[in-house]
């Protein structure tokens, strides 16, 4: 209500009211009156707050007090009682639990000593009545420790059998509750909880080793008890069956334990076997995935099929360090198994199901290579003959090339023309062993290759080859035919320049005399050795210009026997210079045989010198090796003299 009638006036003052003043008078006055009604309430609330704890500590107290008397009287009532066993046990679950009740006796004493300190201070005029009755509650408490303690003094020998069977009561209920948690089936759903059950039940079995030692002196005990006593007595019978009872309990305990530990390691083999089988089931996941892509890549040319057989081998690669993986998960399956595990059946089939994954993964796998390495052999093919097609082509652009009709020089184009025709020939291995390769293909059929291309190829190529084949004969037959007569006349000459060389290399710088006279060799070959350069060097500079000029005359043998064929056709076209023709040829073939022998002779001077020369140098060596031990074996004299 005053929130209303607060908003109310600050409406009417906000929209001009003429008594705007009077209402916030009113409204101001209104507020404080509300204010100081809340304080009072408050302040009152808070009297009764504090009264009421006052009345509900000394109720408590009395509380408190009636607790403890009645424990006094509890106690007092087996002062009568025997010392034998039956007035013992009587008096045993007469006091039954009242240690228990002793700590929490004692728990209520300090809870209310803290709040009979807080009252006196809150409540000064009650402190007295407060601080009386904390004394009163003391002095009962202090009562019945006193009691408690005489009692235990009084009863001598029997305190001993007391503690025992209070002893026997503690441990009785240590062993059922200990059971109890044994036998509980708590089942890990994963790796951790079963580490943590398992590390839990091993505390356990701590726990109990540290009681073994309680009962065998608990046990000893007991039975030196009844071992003398009344047979008939019902209480002697009942501590006899209670130790009877408790060695079944121990003995009980131990084998539920032990089931326990092989339950929980099962079941913490079964989670590692989860584990593992859960990271095989993701290789395998991603294998089958990378695979399923494989197969839907269809390469279009043979670097596609490179990088595609390169990614494979990446994976084959990983897939087969991968294995040890999968063979431990199937191996471990089948440990557990031999060992009887309770989940045995459904581990062995989750394995052999990963097994037979990867299995098929890596067949898949297999045959994936095969048909990547089938397209590789195809591309290859294709392109194989792409080169080879490309080759043609610029050979038969060169072929077609015309400049034949220029006479200049004619013999070196004809040169030209017979090494540009026995290259055509070597490379005609080229399409041979492509047209094996494709009968090959065919044969095997591999399902990406297709048949009818690889034969629409071929016939290219071969009518390609066929095309330059005609087209390199005929410019050759146009190039001698056109000058046959200059062209047998530039190779004579040109046979006759090579000769003239080879024959200044053979008798360059001998102490000989040679004679060339009508174009007839001397074939004098000194046989000392006197080379122009006399050292090993200038000998193997020489030797390697021989050999040079070796390969250099197997090329012009070649053209030499060519010169003959020449000879043949130039006749027929011009018979009355057939004796002409004939005398020249004969003469660059006897001057040509004549170089043979003085080259194989100085071979074998150069070889004989350099010989001799490997000789000369290796004395030198040794004798600069003697002359640097000799220094050195006099330095070592002199020193071994001076000293």
């Amino acid at each position: 209500k005053v929130a209303i009638v607060g908003h109310q006036a600050r409406t009417l003052v906000q929209n001009d009211h003429p008594n705007s003043q009077e209402i916030l008078d009113r409204i101001n006055k209104l507020n404080h009156n509300w204010a100081q009604l809340r304080r009072l309430v408050d302040r009152k609330r808070d009297d009764l707050s504090s009264t009421f704890g006052v009345q509900t500590f000394h109720i408590e107290c009395n509380e408190t007090i009636s607790w403890i008397q009645d424990k006094i009287r509890i106690v007092q009532s087996t002062e009568d009682l025997g010392r034998d066993l039956g007035g013992v046990m009587t008096m045993q679950r007469r006091l039954s639990g009242l240690e228990r009740d002793m700590a929490a006796i004692q728990s209520k004493l300090d809870q209310l000593e803290l709040e009979a300190s807080k009252l006196e201070k809150d409540h000064p005029d009650e402190a007295k009545d407060i601080h009386n009755k904390v004394n009163q509650i003391n002095s009962v408490w202090y009562e019945l420790k006193e009691i408690l303690r005489r009692r235990e003094e009084s009863m001598g020998e029997a305190a001993e059998l007391q503690k025992f069977l209070r002893d026997l009561d503690h441990f009785s209920a240590w062993l059922t509750r200990t059971q109890t948690l044994v036998a509980s089936e708590d089942i890990p759903n994963t790796l951790s909880e079963a580490e943590q059950l398992l590390n839990q039940h091993q505390t356990i079995k701590e726990e109990i080793d540290r009681y073994g030692p309680d009962y065998a002196q608990m046990k000893e005990y007991g039975h030196c008890v009844i071992r003398d006593a009344d047979t008939t007595d019902p209480q002697y019978i009942f501590l006899r069956e209670r130790l009877n009872a408790l060695d079944d309990g121990w003995n009980e305990l131990d084998q539920m334990w032990h089931q326990k530990k092989n339950m929980l390691t099962e079941a913490m083999q079964y989670q590692m076997f989860v584990r593992d089988s859960n990271q095989a089931e993701i290789l395998l996941n991603h294998q089958e995935a990378y695979l399923a892509r494989e197969r839907e890549q269809q390469p279009k040319s043979f670097d596609d099929v490179e990088i595609l057989i390169k990614k494979h081998e990446d994976f084959f690669t990983t897939m087969s360090a991968n294995e040890d993986k999968i063979q431990g998960v199937c191996s471990f399956a089948q440990r557990l198994c031999q060992e009887n595990h309770y989940l045995g059946d459904r581990i062995l089939s989750r394995a052999s199901i990963i097994n037979d994954r990867y299995g098929a993964n890596r067949q898949l796998a297999l045959e994936m290579n095969n048909k990547l390495q089938e397209s590789l052999k195809y591309f290859q093919f294709i392109q194989d003959c792409d080169d080879l097609k490309e080759w043609l082509d610029m050979k038969t652009l060169q072929a077609e090339d015309d400049t034949y009709r220029d006479t200049a020089n004619i013999h070196t184009k004809y040169l030209r023309h017979q090494a540009f025709q026995a290259e055509i020939n070597s490379n005609k291995e080229r399409l041979l062993s492509l047209k094996q390769n494709a009968e090959q293909l065919k044969s095997e059929n591999y399902q990406q290759i297709d048949a009818n291309l690889i034969d629409q190829r071929i016939d290219e190529l071969d009518d390609s080859w066929i095309k330059l084949e005609e087209i390199t004969r005929e410019k050759g037959e146009r190039l001698f035919d056109a000058n046959r007569s200059k062209l047998f006349q530039q190779s004579i000459t040109n046979l006759d320049e090579f000769m003239f060389n080879i024959e200044k290399h053979l008798y360059a710088g001998e102490p000989t005399s040679t004679d060339l006279t009508d174009g007839q060799i001397s074939t004098t070959i000194p046989t000392t050795l006197e080379p122009l350069e006399n050292n090993l060097t200038a000998t193997n500079l020489l030797l390697l210009k021989q050999t040079t000029i070796e390969e250099e005359l197997l090329k012009r043998q070649e053209q030499v026997d060519e010169l003959r064929i020449q000879a043949e056709k130039l006749k027929q076209l011009e018979p009355e210079k057939s004796e002409e023709i004939d005398t020249k040829r004969l003469q660059v073939e006897e001057k040509f045989s004549k170089l043979l022998l003085p080259l194989e002779q100085k071979k074998l001077r150069l070889e004989q010198q350099k010989h001799l020369h490997q000789y000369i140098r290796d004395i030198e060596d040794e004798q600069i090796w003697l002359s640097e031990k000799r220094h050195l074996l006099q330095t070592y004299s002199d020193l071994i003299f001076n000293n």
